[in-house]
This record gives structure tokens, sequence and C-alpha cells, in this order.
């Protein structure tokens, strides 16, 4: 919700236009960058799930996402959201 803190360490994969998968890994703030996808075509962007933190799950419904990828671009995004699971006593 842009409020909530980054996850590092998250591998995306992206499948491209090509049909070449490229695979990118978040930082700290959770971002991440990837190179050499092709332009002009729409990449569809998933989470692997087992690089999530111990005990957090994937609450994004629309997984994978697909981003329009434009030469040059560098605001093509795909925001996913995370929950920690707690315990009730």
């Amino acid at each position: 919700n842009g409020a909530d803190a980054g996850l590092a360490n998250i591998v995306i994969s992206i499948l491209g236009g090509d049909g070449r998968i490229t695979t990118a890994s978040t930082d700290a703030s959770g971002n991440f960058t990837a190179t050499g996808i092709l332009a002009g075509v729409s990449a569809t962007v998933s989470v692997d799930s087992s690089s999530l933190p111990s005990g957090s799950v994937l609450t994004t419904a629309n997984v994978p996402q697909t981003v329009a990828v434009s030469a040059n671009d560098a605001a093509a995004a795909a925001t996913y959201a995370f929950s920690k699971g707690g315990s009730v006593s």
C-alpha cells in the first residue's frame, strides 16, 4: 500500500514476449530491475514463493501479473503484497 516496508531477496521471474525467462531479486526496498526484456510487448511477472521469508504468504490476487514493456522503460511495475502469519493463543 506504499506505506509497507519492502522485502529484500525475493526472486522475481519475468517471462518476456520472446519466451525468454529473466530472473531478478528485490533490493532492500523491495524493488527489482531486469534488463534485456523485449520491448513493445507484454511480459508476465511472477514471484517465486519459495523465496518468501518463513511464514509469509503472497496475498496479491492477480499473480502472475502482466505488464507492458516499452523501450527504455524504467516504470513498468508489478506490485505484490505479502502477509506474515501470526499465532492465536
